[in-house]
């Protein structure tokens, strides 16, 4: 089942996922490889009927309304799937943005806008990761951001990413950390309590 990554309590996660090197990996490490592998897990027709609910969820949102520009990432793989989403919010005549990686080795990347999903392309670095190919640089801090992640907190918001750091820089430095943030993901990536760090967002 599909939760959007509010307040809402979810019981402990249990995962019988094996790690390996466990031994030498750090605590966030073995969380993101537990969780990578059971997101995969999650048979490909239930993620997309879990993927579309969302989409409802999101498009209710009250807070939806009155948002000009929504900040929403380009799914791949296992995510929770997004291009039906970005359509629908173009339809709307949203001003949609994604994210465009300007420097893979310092982990930076900018919001991008879009006018339709025949803007993205594959990444040259990251073939699997949908790009733009050009694009105006979002001037404004978005009023919706839509978060990717390998797992979530309902109780404190925590999210655990990938590992690149590349949104913690980017609400760092962009200055465009403001509006409502919503990570999406599917029940099996909820977690209590997930570590955090100063420096994640």
């Amino acid at each position: 089942n599909p939760r959007l990554n509010t307040t809402r309590t979810s019981k402990r996660f249990r995962c019988s996922a094996p790690l390996s090197e466990a031994d030498v990996m750090s605590p966030k490490a073995q969380l993101r490889q537990r969780f990578r592998a059971v997101r995969d897990a999650i048979p490909a027709d239930e993620r997309q009927s879990g993927s579309q609910a969302i989409h409802q969820m999101i498009l209710n949102l009250p807070e939806l309304d009155t948002a000009q520009s929504d900040f929403v990432y380009a799914s791949a793989g296992s995510e929770v799937a997004t291009h039906e989403l970005i359509e629908a919010l173009l339809v709307r005549g949203k001003t949609v943005a994604v994210p465009y990686i300007t420097d893979h080795k310092a982990g930076r990347m900018q919001a991008v806008v879009i006018h339709t999903l025949q803007d993205l392309v594959p990444d040259p670095h990251l073939p699997s990761l949908l790009t733009p190919q050009t694009g105006e640089p979002l001037d404004l801090a978005p009023d919706l951001i839509l978060l990717p992640g390998l797992a979530f907190s309902p109780k404190t918001g925590v999210r655990l990413g990938m590992g690149g750091g590349y949104y913690d820089r980017f609400f760092d430095g962009s200055g465009q950390a403001g509006g409502l943030r919503v990570g999406l993901a599917f029940d099996e990536q909820l977690r209590d309590d997930l570590p955090v760090e100063a420096h994640d967002y």
